[in-house]
């Protein structure tokens, strides 16, 4: 069942997360690429549409943020416990295989793509008429702040929005260099 946005929901935030992996550490347990559980959504596609992490970012034989230095991570939860936000927020993008998108607005945080995917419907594609299919959602209460950040040892250093809990744990989101999921919000906000 695809959940739509409340009328009076205005999206605030699209970070836009396409064709990239989603990773996690959890509890000091690296997870990367996070692949969506056996009960999460069937999609019209199943490969993934994402590039293999680094073996050494795979095998989690990295130092602090290190992993943000690899091009092919455009998720990462930093959790103490998999019932943390963050944590449960990475497990549901998993399902987007990769074409997945955290929405912010004034009521929520929540894992959307488009609802196309679950149909039979060809594409793998966001286009900005697509209705979004929200997969899991966090109360706006639960939500410390979202703010970019820098991270890794490249120089210049790739970019994330950081979204904060809460409960301490953290969702990074590789900013977009192209601003689609500005673009995207844009466009959904205008129905």
């Amino acid at each position: 069942m695809t959940t739509a946005l409340d009328p009076d929901e205005t999206i605030s935030y699209l970070l836009n997360c396409e064709d990239l992996a989603v990773g996690s550490r959890i509890g000091g347990t690296v997870i990367v690429p996070r692949l969506p559980r056996a009960d999460a959504p069937k999609l019209a596609f199943s490969d993934p549409r994402w590039p293999l992490p680094a073996p050494v970012i795979a095998r989690g034989e990295f130092y602090g943020n290190d992993w943000a230095d690899d091009p092919a991570i455009g998720m990462w939860a930093e959790a103490a416990r998999a019932d943390q936000d963050a944590a449960r927020v990475a497990e549901e993008a998993a399902a987007g295989r990769g074409v997945v998108a955290i929405v912010a607005t004034h009521k929520r945080v929540a894992v959307g793509f488009p609802a196309k995917f679950l149909g039979e419907r060809s594409g793998k594609t966001w286009d900005p008429g697509d209705p979004v299919h929200l997969q899991y959602s966090v109360p706006a209460a639960r939500v410390a702040g979202i703010a970019p950040v820098m991270l890794g040892r490249s120089i210049p250093a790739p970019t994330f929005d950081r979204v904060a809990f809460t409960d301490g744990s953290l969702l990074f989101v590789r900013k977009d260099p192209y601003e689609r999921g500005a673009m995207l919000a844009k466009e959904l906000n205008r129905r």
